[in-house]
C-alpha cells in the first residue's frame, strides 16, 4: 500500500466520523424538547397494569393467627382443640377441656393464690373496719395488666373491697388474725383462704418481689430496724407509707401547738430563684418526739398536702382540720436533700 492509498483511507475515515458526529448532534438538538417531557401517565399506568403479579406459594405462607397463638398463654381454640400449641416455659402440661354436646364449656377458674401474694395482715377484732391487708399481684395477674404500681409497690385492701379488673368479681370477704378469705361474686365457688408466709424474725428481714425473703446482706450496706406494727402508735408499713396510730392521732389533735412549739422548729421556705415562699422548712426535730415518729427530718421541705400548696404551719394545720372529715389519706409532697418524694399517711378508721 502506497502513501496515496493511505491518504485516501484516512480522509474517508475522517469524513465518515465527521458525518456520524454531525448526525448525532442534529438528532440530539432536534429531539431535545421531546426528551425533556415526562412520560405519558396513561402509558405508564398501562405498562404497570400489564405486569403480572408475583404468585406466592400457599405452603410458604403461615397464618397470622397461628403465629399469634404461639406468644399467648391461652386462646379461644384451646378449649376445644387438643392440638393448639403455645410457647410454654413453665413445664406444666396444658389442661385440655373436652366439650360434649350436653355440657357447657366454662373458662378455667383461677385460684386467688395464683393472682396475689398477701404480705401483711392487719386484723382488728374489736373494730373490723380497721382491718386490712397489704398484698401484691403475681406474674399471672401482671400478664393481664395488673401491675404493682400502687403506693410502695403494692396495695392495701379492706373487707368488702375487690381486686382490680378483670378479676374485679373477687372480693376480700373476711380478715382473721392469721388468714384472709376471698369470695367470688356471681360464681358458685367456695371461699379461698390465703395466709401470709410465716418465718422466725431475728432482726430485720429483707423481703423481695412476691414476698420472698432475701438473703441477709453483710458488708457496707446498713440494716434498718423498723418498729413493730401497732394500732395505737404510728407505724411505717412501707417505703414512704405510714399508718397513723389512734393514740398518736388523739394526742396530736389536743397537743399539736405544744408539740410544734417544743419539739419542732420550722420556717417558711423561700425559692432562691424566684424569691417566693414555696413550702415549710423543718429546721429542727427533737429525737423521740411524735413528729420524729411520723418521719419528720431536719432539712426536709413540705411542699403540699393532697395537692394543696402550703407555705406555713398555720396554713397546713388549717387545711388538715378543714378536710379531716372528707378524707383519710394524706399525700404529702416533701423535698429532701434535693429529691422530691410523696409520703402517704393513712388516718385511723373511726
Amino acid at each position: 500500500m502506497n502513501i496515496a492509498q493511505i491518504k485516501i483511507l484516512s480522509w474517508t475515515g475522517a469524513g465518515l466520523l465527521t458525518l456520524g458526529l454531525s448526525y448525532y448532534v442534529w438528532d440530539y438538538v432536534s429531539h431535545m424538547q421531546q426528551r425533556s417531557q415526562l412520560p405519558d401517565p396513561k402509558l405508564v399506568k398501562q405498562v404497570l397494569e400489564d405486569v403480572e403479579p408475583l404468585k406466592v406459594k400457599a405452603e410458604e405462607v403461615v397464618a397470622y393467627g397461628n403465629i399469634k397463638r404461639l406468644f399467648h398463654t391461652t386462646c379461644s381454640e384451646c378449649k376445644t382443640n387438643p392440638n393448639c400449641r403455645h410457647l410454654n416455659w413453665t413445664g406444666k402440661e396444658k389442661e385440655i377441656v373436652v366439650a360434649t354436646p350436653d355440657s357447657v364449656v366454662e373458662a378455667p377458674k383461677v385460684k386467688v393464690d395464683e393472682l396475689v401474694s398477701v404480705l401483711m395482715i392487719k386484723a382488728d377484732m374489736a373494730d373490723r373496719k380497721n382491718s386490712s391487708i397489704f398484698f401484691k399481684y403475681k406474674n399471672k395477674a401482671t400478664n393481664v395488666g395488673l401491675n404493682n404500681n400502687g403506693p410502695t409497690g403494692g396495695f392495701v385492701l379492706k373487707e368488702g373491697e375487690h381486686l382490680g379488673a378483670p378479676y374485679d368479681k373477687v372480693r376480700l370477704d373476711e380478715i382473721t388474725g392469721d388468714a384472709v378469705y376471698f369470695a367470688f361474686e356471681g360464681e358458685e365457688r367456695e371461699r379461698e383462704k390465703i395466709s401470709p408466709g410465716t418465718f422466725e424474725v431475728v432482726g430485720p428481714v429483707a423481703v423481695g418481689p412476691g414476698g420472698e425473703i432475701l438473703p441477709k446482706t453483710t458488708g457496707l450496706v446498713p440494716s434498718v430496724k423498723e418498729a413493730p406494727f401497732s394500732l395505737q402508735h404510728t407505724t411505717k408499713i412501707g417505703s414512704n407509707l405510714w399508718q397513723i396510730g389512734t393514740e398518736d392521732a388523739n394526742y396530736f389533735a389536743v397537743h399539736y401547738q405544744e408539740e410544734l412549739t417544743r419539739n419542732v422548729q420550722t420556717s417558711r421556705h423561700q425559692d432562691r430563684r424566684t424569691g417566693k415562699y414555696d413550702g415549710i422548712a423543718i429546721d429542727k426535730v427533737t429525737p423521740g418526739s411524735i413528729a420524729a415518729g411520723h418521719g419528720a427530718q431536719e432539712g426536709d421541705v413540705i411542699k403540699s398536702i393532697n395537692g394543696q400548696p402550703v407555705t406555713s404551719v398555720q396554713e397546713a394545720i388549717h387545711y388538715v382540720k378543714t378536710h379531716s372529715d372528707q378524707t383519710t389519706t394524706w399525700e404529702v409532697v416533701v423535698e429532701s436533700k434535693g429529691i422530691t418524694k410523696t409520703v402517704i399517711y393513712h388516718s385511723p378508721s373511726n
